[in-house]
């Protein structure tokens, strides 16, 4: 709600945000009053608990949440003032209608009694509630305007409170209620528009001008900017700006990319602006928005306006008594009807019928529909005002329902008596169709339908309200609705009690109570003690226990795991690695609009620049460039030729030495910038890598800013570039490599990391100056891959290591294999740490040797109580002298020693080393193997329970908010709940595959056939933005081009994107997770007949001949991970032991190589190593010491006395360059050595593969391998049937390039992609699948010209059924949906004939597979799905094909009639039904008329 994309925008500036956290003592606010937008956090809450409405719990688990949440903050001291809507704001009747069409469509509804349970809640606990006339925003502003200096913050979910400038704004997902503590993150609205400004200035300052000042916009210039970004009233202004970002635009006219600037970019231009008119010359000049029109002009300046003086009248000293319900708001309302409406649980219709004459009811059961639609009229009657229309909106057909009046003016003539002509906003807005919703059909329904003893079967004089609510279900069972849900009853029953004066419960006190006894039966008003309760009942669902064979998660740690932790080779493996590099020069993170004012060295580039136009083989193209760049010192310079000539005798060599040691911002961007250019200019290497150079430098240029330095060059090499690589740029700026590119100097951390490096240092420093400090607990929500381990280690060293020293870093680690990760990353940075794992029952600490100085320290280690282990363990390092004093900097441990030292910490004395408030655990991806383990889900939750006074959840799979977390996670105590979250906008690309071992078949899958049907697909996208940002990386470059270029059409095709240098430079400057985010609206707002289109045909691809399966299947690039449950098993066989000839040839070759090496001296080893050693380094396996060596294949040599302890066919494996990992004791210590260090191998050449190129593991490998030449993933069935949404998300995450994710079945990938998981369905999708092949075999033959006969045509259908092995119902569809084809473009005089002639003429071919009553209604199913899907225009003849289907004898009766009762499809249902009505009760009459007749 509210303005588009303003919350991240000012969310950008990390002062801007500021969480407290409150425990109603010591930290209770100075200010009292929290401003509660209630219908925000009734959303909100419903959306977490994500519960059917239908549902008996509904109300209760509703009201629990509830009275918790407010509850917990009046406990802390707060003061809510609660403010509650009436009805739909004006203005915004098309944005609320268009919501409740979605949900609808989604299945989420919010459910009738939803409402009626909140106030209860309000009432129980005392709150102070304000009902406002219609909206609650405006009443919202008025009530902060009066209470100003003693408001804390206002609780929403629209930022249109950031645009008025209510200075502390809180998201309703940034409260977090706890037992006893409430944490706020406060947007600091001012603040936030004073960096916004700051930062839009900065990107237009001249470089190495002074940082201008932080400047507060003005409301006019706040307002802009949320006309521009787009708010609910102003659609049609946001989609000309969508259409600028190639985003999908519906009102018609042209389509431009044009510059393609982000809406920051849009924003900033308008903050930067003088105090000049927004006129269009602005829009088509500095926006690019060409096809911005008077009109469009005319909205925005509206917009803005009713900004302006929407805050003008909350100003005003009556603007409360104006916007709330009362006698003088509603005056032809008996006053104590009014006073009803304003305290009582009234259903919501009541309070939108009385305010604005308008109203979205839910929608009922066909057969009562006309029933319960009598009784609203009949409160339309009681409640409107006197001659005035009242209408409600239909989201089934999309249609206004005028219950009462004759048209308009009577409403017109209502709203302007009760606004009693006050300036501003008129306090009644009466609905008028022409005004508010022109474009919706507006249907009379002013006459009663319903017989009228039904209605007086209903009556609720003489009765109770539960009373009534069963005469209500009895009405509606009377006219056929026998499953009306009990709370339609009851929304009923307690609307007709509410219009009857005379009803028993008439007085206010009693009709609450009445109305408590119906909905919420049996439950006792909410106290705080119940949350103990809670927290010990609640528990996490588990899956079937054979699941839990397959985890393995903290495993004991033999003797030689221990030795590998600081085995040499591989830590030298790490030190050699880029990770390790980077962590010692890591600096703070800089915004780039910081780096955009660095003064660039204009002149040195100059002079740089110059010397390369002058000579070499790429003067030429250097000449262009500086002559862009420099236009008027290039002149002057060839002017005077005794400076040219001192300019060309300086080497380029030292112009750049010269730029180095400079060592200033600007300088080292600029060399930084030009490597990059110059590679560009020069080319050369592949045209993929041309591709790559070119993103780089119009990433530069958008940097830089047009006219700038960067931006000219860039420009000569766009037009340089050959059309091969501008259309290979188009397909890599999808690639997940497109990403941020460097600026020079050292590397910077990122946001997120700089984040959480501030956050836990200013929670330490807080915690020094207070006497009751609170605990920080922080989800860090990033993608797998963004470096959570490497941020752990960057926590110790850059910021406990060098101010708190005395704090230790707890790392838990979810697998063994982690933990020898981690281990190794400590000895490589020289961290003083400890290793703690389970051992049986007890658990067992260690001192690594790296941090032992006494020499031949080789004291073993026994196991016993955690306590006991520490206090042991540290005595041992006192008395050998151990660096650290027998204290650690980092305990490393599994999760069942980390929830026994969690314990063990609550218990200690505060003087221990390690009390609670001395540990920051760091609780590596926590929820691996909670819904497999039972076990796994007692530990976590005991971790929790005791967690420390500093915790961080690291995790790509937990939601990035603590509220959508059980109750549990949170432990039993208060803490500071905050949450960091990093989109996965910037992963790898991901494209799907199937391969079918027992069809030797490869199917290259499209993002849009995970989903069954068009109405699945929707319902996904738009309910759940966390799928949605995970779906894009499944999109090819194509098909990602195709929907950046899709304009409204029925389907999109693949237009060139516009070559202007201009555009181009702006569209190949956006990063991947840039243009990945503009691809959201895209997926939200394609229709049905683009779903179709695209997934059937445009994006449609045949399968391939794949012969060997799932497990022959390999990268030839990178590295391929296999996932099973059996490691070692799948190792060997991908490594081709079934070949049992060849596995023996190649057994028989090992054996003589090793024999071979055997018998060499030493003095030839080394010359051995020094012949064989790889190009890209040391071979994997280690340094070679001169000891006899045996190369496996090239770059993997071993000892020969690894060859000696290890089996013949994991020798042979190797050699296939196949390793494994495993939790369990079968691995072999030489594989898990090459499988550590194979982790770690990156190939210096693009495309040459490291020694290992197959690597198989477990459960407990998908969390603990990472490996950063993975472009290949394959998903074993033995494992993948038994993993949940999240550990599939893990898996495909270990993809590290853009590369390919192999499942064997279409329900597992659709599992693991979706979360949608049904093999009925998948056995459904594989049915529509065979269905289409039918139609495509048949649809050119009855198309043809003259059409073939029905002889040739069921010939062909018959072996076409034989030959796909297809049921009868499959292709009986697919025979209708041929005879369908081709008719969209007919007229529907056209359309009628044609079918009728068809299903006459070809009757004999549906008819040969129409032999069940089963089949028949199978094809009226898929003929729902059909018409109301991707055949649209045959909607409107649905009922027409059925009675030709009858006639022809394809369809019987008894089929009709059961598939119309009770066995229609979800899709389109309250469409066709009311459709076939007159014929399935003509069915009915000419059957009973046949019973007569017998």
């Amino acid at each position: 709600m509210g303005v588009h994309g303003l919350l991240s925008l000012l969310n950008s500036s990390k002062a801007a945000r500021q969480r407290v956290c409150l425990d109603g003592k010591a930290s209770a606010p100075r200010e009292k009053i929290l401003l509660v937008d209630a219908s925000a956090v009734q959303f909100h809450i419903l959306q977490k608990l994500d519960l059917d409405w239908r549902s008996q719990d509904f109300n209760k688990t509703l009201y629990k949440e509830a009275s918790r949440f407010y509850s917990g903050l009046l406990q802390v001291g707060l003061q809510p003032l609660l403010v509650l809507d009436s009805a739909c704001a004006p203005g915004h009747e098309e944005t609320h209608t268009q919501r409740r069409v979605a949900a609808h469509r989604s299945g989420k509804i919010l459910g009738p009694t939803s409402g009626m349970v909140m106030y209860h809640v309000y009432k129980d606990l005392g709150l102070q509630v304000e009902q406002s006339i219609h909206s609650a925003d405006k009443l919202l502003l008025a009530l902060y305007h009066k209470h100003r200096s003693n408001v804390f913050a206002l609780l929403t979910g629209d930022t249109d409170f950031a645009v008025y400038g209510v200075p502390k704004v809180v998201m309703v997902g940034n409260a977090v209620v706890d037992a006893g503590t409430v944490t706020f993150t406060i947007l600091n609205t001012l603040e936030a528009w004073k960096e916004l400004s700051r930062a839009a200035a900065l990107r237009n300052a001249r470089p190495g001008a002074a940082l201008p000042p932080a400047m507060l916009p003005d409301l006019c210039k706040r307002a802009q900017v949320a006309a521009l970004l787009g708010n609910d009233k102003s659609k049609d202004v946001r989609h000309r700006l969508q259409a600028r970002n190639g985003q999908t635009r519906k009102n018609g006219g042209g389509f431009s990319i044009g510059a393609v600037l982000s809406p920051k970019m849009a924003a900033f231009e308008v903050l930067v602006r003088d105090d000049l008119p927004m006129d269009l010359a602005f829009f088509h000049n500095t926006l690019k928005m060409r096809s911005f029109n008077e009109q469009a002009l005319q909205e925005f300046q509206e917009v803005v306006q009713e900004y302006v003086q929407d805050d003008e009248f909350a100003r005003a000293p009556t603007a409360i008594e104006q916007l709330k319900i009362t006698p003088a708001s509603l005056p032809w309302l008996p006053e104590p009807l009014v006073r009803m409406l304003d305290r009582e649980p009234l259903p919501g219709l009541m309070l939108a019928f009385a305010s604005r004459g308008f109203f979205v009811p839910m929608d009922v059961p066909t057969p009562c529909k006309a029933l319960l639609q009598d009784v609203r009229r009949r409160a339309a009657s009681v409640l409107a005002a006197p001659g005035a229309a009242v209408h409600e909106f239909c989201y089934i057909t999309e249609t206004l329902q005028r219950l009462l009046g004759q048209g308009p003016e009577g409403a017109k003539a209502a709203a302007g008596g009760a606004a009693g002509g006050q300036a501003g906003p008129r306090a009644v807005d009466w609905f008028v169709p022409s005004t508010h919703l022109p474009a919706a059909q507006v249907v009379d329904a002013t006459g009663s339908v319903s017989a009228a003893e039904i209605h007086r079967s209903m009556s609720p004089v003489g009765r109770t309200m539960q009373e009534t609510a069963a005469a209500v279900q009895k009405a509606c069972e009377t006219v056929g609705a026998v499953d009306v849900a009990p709370n339609i009853a009851a929304y009923y029953a307690i609307l007709l009690h509410a219009l009857e004066p005379t009803a028993p419960e008439a007085e206010p006190g009693q009709f609450r109570t009445a109305c408590r006894e119906l909905l919420l039966p049996g439950v006792t008003i909410y106290t705080p003690e119940m949350e103990e309760q809670e927290f010990e009942q609640e528990q996490v669902p588990l899956a079937d226990g054979e699941a839990a064979k397959v985890v393995d998660v903290g495993s004991g740690l033999s003797q030689d795991d221990w030795n590998e932790i600081d085995d040499k080779g591989v830590v030298n493996s790490v030190k050699s690695s880029t990770g390790y590099k980077i962590m010692g020069e890591l600096q703070p993170y800089q915004p780039a609009s910081e780096l955009q004012a660095a003064a660039l060295p204009t002149s040195k580039l100059f002079h740089l620049f110059y010397v390369l136009s002058q000579k070499g083989m790429h003067a030429d193209s250097w000449k262009k460039v500086t002559k862009a760049c420099f236009p008027t010192e290039y002149a002057d310079i060839k002017a005077d030729k005794a400076k040219a000539k001192e300019l060309q005798a300086t080497p380029k060599d030292t112009l750049l030495q010269e730029l180095k040691a400079e060592r200033s911002t600007g300088a080292s961007y600029a060399l930084t910038w030009f490597s990059r250019l110059s590679n560009c200019v020069e080319g050369g290497g592949s045209v993929k890598e041309q591709a790559a150079l070119l993103l780089a430098v119009m990433k530069d240029a958008v940097l830089g800013g047009q006219g700038s330095l960067q931006w000219r060059s860039a420009q000569v090499c766009l037009e340089a570039a050959s059309p091969t690589v501008k259309q290979a740029a188009k397909e890599e700026m999808w690639s997940g490599s497109n990403s941020m590119i460097g600026t020079g100097g050292k590397a910077m951390r990122y946001p997120q990391q700089q984040e959480i490096m501030d956050m836990v240092q200013e929670h330490f420093e807080d915690a020094k100056a207070s006497t009751s400090p609170q605990p920080l607990h922080v989800i860090l929500s990033t993608p797998t891959g963004s470096g959570k381990t490497f941020t752990a280690v960057m926590l110790h060293l850059h910021l406990l290591k060098q101010h708190y020293p005395d704090q230790i870093l707890v790392y838990s680690v979810p697998t063994k294999q982690v933990l020898k990760r981690v281990g190794q990353e400590c000895e490589a940075h020289g961290v003083i740490y400890w290793t703690a794992a389970k051992d049986g029952n007890m658990h067992q600490v260690r001192r690594p040797y790296s941090i032992r100085t006494e020499r031949g320290d080789k004291r073993t280690q026994t196991s016993g109580p955690i306590h006991e282990q520490m206090s042991m363990t540290a005595s041992q390092g006192i008395n050998s002298h151990d660096i650290g004093g027998g204290h650690p900097s980092v305990i490393i441990a599994d999760i069942d020693s980390t929830a026994a030292l969690m314990k063990a910490a609550r218990e200690a004395p505060p003087s221990s080393f390690y009390h609670s408030t001395n540990l920051l655990l760091y609780l590596d991806e926590p929820n691996m193997g909670l819904q497999l383990d039972p076990r796994v889900y007692r530990v976590v939750r005991e971790i929790m329970a005791n967690a420390p006074f500093t915790t961080i959840l690291a995790s790509a799979t937990l939601p990035p908010s603590w509220d959508f977390l059980p109750k549990w996670w949170r432990g039993r105590g208060g803490a500071v709940r905050a949450s960091i979250s990093l989109e996965p906008y910037g992963l790898p690309m991901s494209r799907l595959q199937l391969l079918s071992s027992t069809h030797g078949m490869r199917v290259q899958l499209n993002m849009l056939q995970l989903f069954r049907s068009y109405v699945e697909f929707h319902q996904a996208v738009s309910t759940n933005q966390r799928l949605r940002v995970l779906l894009v990386r499944h999109l090819s470059p194509k098909q990602a081009n195709q929907l950046l270029l899709m304009q409204g059409r029925e389907s999109a095709d693949n237009g060139a994107v516009p070559e202007s240098e201009e555009d181009l430079v702006t569209l190949f400057g956006r990063e991947v997770s840039s243009l990945r985010e503009s691809l959201e609206p895209q997926l939200v707002d394609m229709s049905a007949q683009q779903f179709e289109q695209l997934r059937n045909v445009d994006w449609a691809e045949r399968p391939e001949y794949a012969p060997g399966g799932l497990l022959a299947a390999q990268s030839t690039q990178g590295v391929t991970l296999i996932a099973t449950l059996h490691p070692r098993e799948v190792a060997l066989e991908v490594a081709g032991i079934r070949n049992r000839a060849a596995w023996g040839d190649a057994v028989r070759a090992m054996r003589a190589k090793i024999s071979e090496a055997v018998q060499a001296q030493r003095q030839q080893a080394k010359e051995q190593q020094r012949s064989r050693k790889d190009e890209d380094g040391p071979p994997l396996g280690g340094e070679d010491t001169g000891s006899p060596m045996v190369t496996l294949r090239m770059g993997l040599k071993v000892d020969i006395e690894d060859t000696q302890g290890t089996d013949i066919d994991t020798l042979v494996m190797l050699s296939k360059g196949v390793a494994y990992a495993s939790s369990g004791v079968d691995q072999d210590p030489l594989v898990k050595r090459l499988y550590q260090q194979a982790l770690l191998r990156v190939p210096e050449k693009a495309g040459k593969q490291p020694p290992l190129t197959r690597l198989v593991v477990d459960y407990s490998g998908i969390y603990g391998t990472d490996c950063p030449s993975v472009d290949t993933i394959i998903m074993h069935p033995s494992l993948g049937r038994l993993l949940s949404f999240d550990d599939h998300l893990q898996f495909i995450g270990r993809l590290r390039r853009d590369g390919v994710a192999i499942y064997p079945s279409l329900s597992m990938l659709r599992s693991a992609t979706t979360g949608l998981r049904s093999d009925a369905r998948d056995t459904e999708l594989l049915g529509e699948a065979r269905s289409e092949a039918m139609r495509d075999a048949l649809a050119p033959l009855l198309t043809a010209d003259p059409p073939k006969s029905a002889t040739e045509v069921l010939a062909e259908a018959q072996a076409k059924k034989s030959d796909g092995d297809m049921a009868d119902g499959n292709a009986l569809c697919g025979a209708w949906a041929a005879l369908i084809s081709g008719l969209k473009e007919k007229s529907p005089d056209e359309l009628k004939k044609e079918l009728i002639r068809r299903a006459k003429a070809y009757a004999k071919v549906l008819g040969a597979f129409a032999n069940s009553g089963k089949v028949e209604l199978s094809l009226l199913k898929y003929m729902q799905r059909l018409c109301f899907q991707a055949e649209k225009h045959l909607e409107p003849h649905f009922a027409l094909m059925l009675r030709v289907l009858y006639e022809v004898d394809v369809l019987s009766e008894d089929a009709i009639l059961h598939w119309y009762h009770k066995g229609s499809d979800p899709a389109g249902r309250d469409v066709f039904l009311p459709q076939t009505e007159a014929l399935v009760k003509w069915l009915e009459e000419e059957s009973e008329e046949e019973e007569e007749s017998d």
